[in-house]
């Protein structure tokens, strides 16, 4: 929703973007904040508006995946937005005083602010909401489109034409990602490893004995494993791109039959996901001997967190409220799903080795029995010890294809089958989690049977 508004129509203008944001169904707390960065910003604007020639300004609520936007136009000369404004030492609360304060306020939103100058007009975008689902709804996008314009160079230009513009374009954009994610890959995965160890150290009392130097040496660790981690990340903002390249240069070089091919991965996955969800509630029921409904039930919360967010660190609060429904000992629950969190990967262990498996088959590659124990391996250490953030699936990928030698031409392309397959990855390792949790208590008598059986 757009609208223009005249010099000094400062209240019609925070009217029209408190109704709108309410009409997106946007919580109490996000709407407060939003009408506060607003009224800030527009009153930043004002300062250094210029209505000689625009006799306007512009105000536009939208939503761009899954995102709630507020732009914010209003006409006149670019200015340091960002700089900061010193409160001067006065005892009246002059204008000068007022600006400094707008600009530690804004100050305090800078990671849901943008400023841009264009066309004589000073812009901030204002996010009022970050969807979980963002990422989600890019690389979808970037996939449909890639889809398209694959298959319409295909039909319609030449081949050499087509094969010019992949090698040269498609070909280079997923070349220079994939070279930095095996950049980062490798070193987090072995700093990952070291700082894995020197914890357990820790827990059993090895620390008091380090020397200064072995702590100077972890604390090194710490920060290159950080520093490799914030590169990553970075890499992660182009991954639409990457596979708007990458599907698009396989769909140009082999052809629709690979998308298929994809498909049946994917579908292999969540079958995968759906029989270990059925193992557990054998587990829970035969070994047990409870209701493993009612984990489901008790444990609902859990599933849409981790399904929503990708994240299973983010579904902890969630999973230690569905233990204490559950009965489950105050003294045990708490260390158990922490660990667990970290430990168990069962969905993990799925998606990487149908994966595997399968572009084994797609390139014709046949290995040995000690070459697929060597595999198990590396993916439950791997798993265990690489940290939790995006694109983590990719990374542990390029990590066990170099094992292998597997060439990396699809790992641009399976990023966007990674992006969907993560949101039923994360509610399987969590219900694996809560799942061995409960057998531990049920066999120490850490549970509350009355508690767990309440519907």
């Amino acid at each position: 929703m757009q609208k223009n508004f005249h010099e000094g129509d400062i209240h019609s203008t925070l009217s029209f973007i408190h109704e709108n944001l309410e009409a997106l169904k946007l919580v109490h707390k996000d709407l407060s904040r939003a009408d506060l960065v607003c009224e800030e910003s527009l009153l930043r604007l004002m300062k250094h508006a210029d209505f000689c020639r625009k006799k306007y300004f512009m105000i536009r609520v939208r939503k761009s995946f899954g995102n709630i936007l507020i732009d914010l136009s209003v006409p006149g000369k670019e200015f340091n937005f960002s700089g900061f404004i010193d409160i001067p030492d006065d005892s009246e609360f002059s204008p000068e005083s007022q600006e400094a304060i707008q600009n530690l306020i804004l100050r305090s939103f800078t990671s849901n602010i943008s400023f841009k100058h264009l066309r004589d007009f000073n812009t901030i975008t204002i996010t009022a909401l970050t969807s979980n689902y963002s990422g989600l709804y890019k690389v979808l996008s970037a996939l449909i489109l890639a889809i398209i314009t694959g298959l319409t160079m295909r039909a319609f230009l030449p081949e050499d034409l087509c094969m010019t513009i992949n090698n040269d374009i498609f070909r280079v954009v997923s070349a220079v990602f994939l070279n930095g994610l095996k950049m980062c890959a490798v070193p987090i995965v072995f700093f990952s490893i070291i700082l894995c160890f020197a914890d357990v150290g820790n827990l059993s009392g090895i620390k008091k004995a380090g020397t200064s130097g072995a702590k100077s040496i972890l604390r090194a660790c710490h920060d290159l494993n950080a520093t490799f981690i914030g590169i990553t990340k970075i890499l992660v903002k182009f991954v639409p791109l990457v596979v708007f390249c990458s599907i698009s240069s396989t769909i140009i070089t082999m052809g629709f039959d690979i998308i298929a091919s994809f498909l049946g991965i994917l579908l292999t996955i969540l079958l995968g996901h759906a029989l270990m969800n059925i193992i557990y509630s054998l587990l829970i029921k035969f070994c047990a001997g409870l209701n493993p409904a009612l984990i489901y039930k008790k444990c609902l919360s859990v599933i849409i967190t981790a399904f929503s967010t990708c994240s299973s660190n983010a579904a902890i609060p969630d999973a230690m409220t569905a233990a204490n429904k559950m009965g489950i000992s105050q003294k045990f629950y708490p260390f158990a799903v922490s660990i667990g969190t970290s430990l168990n990967k069962e969905g993990g262990c799925i998606y990487l080795s149908v994966i595997l498996l399968s572009v084994m088959n797609i390139y014709g590659f046949n290995i040995s029995f000690p070459q697929i124990i060597s595999l198990a391996v590396s993916i439950i250490i791997l798993l265990s010890v690489s940290p939790s953030m995006p694109c983590a699936g990719i990374a542990r990928l390029s990590v066990l294809f170099m094992q292998i030698g597997l060439p990396l031409d699809l790992m641009g392309a399976l990023m966007a089958l990674t992006s969907i397959e993560d949101m039923f990855e994360t509610p399987a390792n969590c219900m694996g989690n809560i799942t061995a949790m409960t057998l531990a208590a049920k066999s120490e008598n850490l549970i509350d049977l009355k508690e767990y059986n309440k519907p």
